[in-house]
């Protein structure tokens, strides 16, 4: 009986100890639908062009926009802050953007918002041509933990209006 009574009692021990070390589970995250609206556009240096002698031209570009950004339903206004660099091989265009996504407008920034890369391929120059664009960012400020995929298929100009979905913690 004594046998009986300390495994018991160590068995239990064991699953509070257990019971102590194990993590607490985080609620698990929400992926909401999420779009973006480019608005106006300005080139603030540039676009500054290269040519190699094989005919591939390098575009580099900084610029500002306005656009609205909609996360599940709520729109924000977002001033926009980035650079560009362009590969056009006269086969396919690769755009490669950089930017920061500030919520609210030049006059009235906030210290919230999103930045990351959008990567853009356009190919097919020579029939009707084809635009992909992949934007990945991640939220800073009252947007922190969160992150923004958004892409577009269809007909150039691609990374103008961008639809997806965003990952809330």
């Amino acid at each position: 009986m004594k046998k009986k009574v300390t495994s018991i009692v160590l068995v239990l021990g064991v699953l509070m100890l257990l019971a102590a070390a194990a993590p607490v589970m985080a609620e698990p995250a929400t992926k909401v639908p999420a779009s973006t609206i480019r608005l106006s556009n300005t080139m603030t240096l540039g676009p500054i062009t290269d040519t190699t002698p094989s005919g591939i031209i390098h575009t580099y570009a900084e610029y500002t926009n306005q656009r609205t950004l909609t996360i599940d339903g709520t729109t924000y206004n977002v001033y926009v802050v980035g650079s560009m660099d362009v590969v056009n091989n006269d086969v396919s265009v690769i755009v490669h953007f950089t930017a920061v996504w500030y919520v609210g407008s030049l006059t009235d920034p906030t210290p919230n918002g999103f930045s990351g890369n959008l990567k853009q391929k356009i190919y097919k120059l020579d029939t009707p041509a084809v635009a992909e664009s992949h934007l990945v960012f991640q939220g800073f400020g009252s947007f922190a933990q969160y992150t923004l995929k958004l892409e577009y298929e269809g007909t150039p100009p691609g990374a103008i209006n961008l639809n997806g979905y965003c990952i809330i913690p």
